[in-house]
């Protein structure tokens, strides 16, 4: 059960109420923390209403996943300028439990869950990425559920652009009509070993939970041939 995320969706009404007086600080701590990605950051900070702010903060870390979520929950729990100024924040977080084995490393800036043979630890790109060194296959058998779960595509773009994905192939990854196409045609245009890797970098980094249930999956089936 995903209860940092449930907690989320929730209690988002009092959230968004109780943070109205510390939404810029809010936003400034979630992006410090890397739980939203510097375009993320750039589409929220020139909305005026606080009220809006906080709802679109926490619909961003909300579709990030249950660990993003408990990421998110522990940097308010943290914050002693956002709980002294609101003390109704701390009452309603003293009532949160994070979902168990998830393992979030607030006080380091955040970490990662275990999963069977797959994703673990503050290292946990290096370590999904030894275990599985043929990431093209991994895509191929991959593909429904990666078209399907993908939602960070913006933030993958980005990603690859600093590590050579060219200008070209972005402008055909944007022009495609939806999501699923979109993550689509990024596969299709990954076509070397280099780039494999740094597209399941990517995925580790931005679509953590789905990632842990791909790599364990995969690596069970591999297991059993």
């Amino acid at each position: 059960m995903e209860l940092s995320k449930q907690f989320l969706r929730t209690n988002k009404p009092r959230l968004v109420e109780y943070l109205r007086v510390n939404s810029n600080l809010t936003l400034q701590g979630v992006h410090a923390k890397g739980i939203l990605t510097d375009r993320e950051y750039g589409a929220l900070r020139d909305i005026a209403d606080h009220d809006k702010l906080n709802q679109s903060i926490i619909d961003n870390v909300y579709d990030k996943g249950d660990k993003t979520c408990a990421k998110f929950l522990h940097m308010l729990k943290d914050d002693a300028e956002i709980q002294e100024t609101v003390p109704q924040l701390g009452k309603l977080l003293s009532s949160w439990r994070e979902t168990p084995g998830e393992n979030v490393s607030h006080a380091s800036g955040g970490g990662r869950g275990n999963v069977t043979g797959g994703i673990s630890g503050a290292c946990a790109s290096d370590d999904a990425s030894a275990k599985i060194p043929d990431k093209l296959d991994f895509f191929q058998k991959s593909l429904c559920r990666l078209n399907n779960g993908v939602t960070e595509i913006n933030s993958i773009l980005d990603y690859l652009g600093e590590r050579k994905f060219s200008k070209e192939s972005t402008a055909l990854v944007n022009a495609q009509p939806t999501q699923q196409a979109q993550m689509r045609k990024i596969i299709n245009l990954i076509t070397t070993k280099k780039l494999a890797g740094h597209l399941f970098d990517a995925l580790v980094k931005y679509q953590e939970d789905l990632m842990e249930e791909l790599v364990e999956e995969y690596l069970n089936k591999n297991n059993d041939n």
